[in-house]
């Protein structure tokens, strides 16, 4: 309730009906603002309109709008659950690493350098603790800059997160599989298995580098990202355009 009476305030600073009658205070930035839009005018309002009513925008809340769903504050509440599934998984990356190697016996699969393997394993958990509390100051963050930063943000950190956590799952899974040469997990065979160097390195070190990967594009930003994107959609609509050309060249 408090999130919606927030957002209705900030709506009501916009004071937004339609490009048609919107102003610039600056003659010379409306001529290059509506040259940058034209075309996209009505895109534009109907962006417009859904970041005044949820506080945020994105393609589902494009699609509950067009199908005549109230998103009233669904930008923010979403942006919370996001955070808190952002959390989540990297909290189960520190839980993965710690059972792995913390709890492991290193006596029995570590023989050589189990004392390094332990140590590394216990700053792998401690970073992505560090992240997992990291990624709500992120978000709060980047969320006063505009809610568009704050769901780029969490988008960032839930990407990372999940290949964090499922790669070198995956890569776990597959070689005790092969080794104990049975085709689905058996707990009795679980406490016998010990992960390969290979497998040990994307246990340990895998998060890490996601975790710097997600912060290095948080730091780039999200125009950044916008930009290649549309530097992307720019060079398929020129491509597409000779094959266009030479279409109507031949039914002419």
């Amino acid at each position: 309730l408090l999130e919606d009476r927030e957002l209705e305030r900030q709506a009501t600073n916009l004071d937004f009906t339609s490009l048609a009658d919107a102003t610039c205070s600056n003659q010379r930035d409306e001529v290059r603002i509506r040259e940058a839009i034209a075309g996209f005018e009505s895109e534009v309002e109907i962006a417009i309109l859904i970041l005044m009513k949820a506080g945020a925008y994105d393609d589902s809340l494009r699609r509950a709008y067009e199908d005549g769903a109230n998103i009233t504050g669904l930008g923010t509440t979403d942006l919370v659950v996001k955070t808190s599934v952002a959390t989540l998984l990297w909290l189960l990356c520190a839980a993965h690493c710690f059972a792995v190697f913390v709890l492991q016996d290193s006596d029995v699969c570590f023989q050589h350098g189990g004392q390094s393997v332990l140590v590394q394993g216990q700053v792998s958990v401690t970073i992505c603790t560090s992240v997992a509390l990291f990624v709500p100051v992120t978000a709060f963050l980047m969320e006063r800059r505009g809610p568009e930063q704050g769901v780029f943000g969490i988008r960032v950190w839930i990407i990372s997160a999940t290949y964090a956590l499922g790669i070198p799952a995956v890569f776990e899974v597959t070689e005790f599989l092969i080794e104990q040469q049975i085709w689905f997990l058996q707990l009795p065979f679980v406490d016998k298995y010990c992960p390969s160097g290979p497998v040990v390195f994307l246990l340990i070190w895998f998060p890490v580098i996601m975790a710097i990967c997600a912060l290095a594009l948080l730091m780039l930003g999200q125009n950044l990202w916008l930009s290649w994107n549309f530097r992307g959609a720019t060079m398929e609509k020129v491509s597409s355009s000779p094959d266009s050309d030479s279409n109507e060249a031949s039914t002419s």
